[in-house]
């Protein structure tokens, strides 16, 4: 998302995150981007509210884009209520800090997870999704953005796979007929700039808005591994498990 604003005729933009390590890779992966100068970074998390309401009281951004957020199915069932602070409290800290300062746009990533839920995670972004809709009287344009597996992101099933290929462990699935939407980053990225672009320019009353990507056909999460594997070079018989340890 970064990478792409840069394409565009900006001043400044400020990078929050909590995690050290992700700020300190991106600078050295990336720090040879053109205007790669207008971006700020800042540690911070977004459940602790004063420090958030500082850092926008101080850089006084236009538009805020909310991506943070913890995902892992499994990880949050077992950890309910950090899933609650991070998800809906964070999310509320950062809706207020941006009212109070007068914030313009705001753009809120959710999943599709969130539709009929059936996880802690699904229903945590759900009730963000909630909160969003709670500030429509507010003067911020809100824009709610849904979308399913970015490949290979930060811990997504093609990260997964593709460490247990270079540890030369075999890859085991769920169930033969899992099936997943995937998207690329890029695709990511430019929904949540078109989410932007159409609050943008919307006159309509209605100062929040979910939009909802069309990722096409679901695909095969046993047909996604033995894809990765043949790509690597390696031989699906050797790097796929036979057994399916369930939903």
């Amino acid at each position: 998302l970064v990478k792409k604003i840069l394409e565009f005729d900006i001043k400044k933009i400020y990078v929050l995150d909590n995690s050290e390590y992700n700020v300190f890779r991106f600078k050295t992966l990336y720090d040879n981007l053109k205007n790669f100068n207008k971006i700020k970074f800042i540690i911070s998390n977004i459940e602790n509210i004063k420090n958030l309401s500082n850092n926008l009281k101080q850089h006084k951004p236009d538009i805020v884009f909310h991506a943070a957020a913890l995902k892992h199915v499994g990880f949050l069932e077992e950890n309910i209520k950090q899933g609650i602070y991070t998800n809906i409290i964070g999310t509320k800290n950062i809706l207020h800090t941006s009212v109070i300062n007068k914030v313009k746009y705001f753009i809120h990533v959710s999943t599709d997870k969130a539709a009929n839920p059936i996880n802690i995670l699904g229903m945590t972004k759900l009730v963000s999704e909630y909160v969003c809709h709670n500030f429509f009287k507010k003067k911020m344009k809100l824009g709610i953005v849904r979308f399913g597996n970015v490949f290979n992101s930060n811990g997504s099933v093609a990260e997964i796979f593709k460490l247990k290929m270079l540890n030369a462990q075999k890859i085991s699935i769920s169930h033969p007929k899992v099936e997943r939407f995937f998207m690329s980053d890029l695709e990511a990225a430019n929904l949540i700039i078109s989410a932007f672009k159409i609050i943008n320019g919307d006159k309509s009353k209605d100062n929040c808005r979910l939009f909802i990507c069309d990722m096409g056909k679901p695909i095969k999460i046993l047909e996604l591994a033995k894809k990765m594997i043949y790509l690597s070079g390696r031989s699906p018989s050797n790097y796929l498990s036979n057994k399916f340890y369930g939903l």
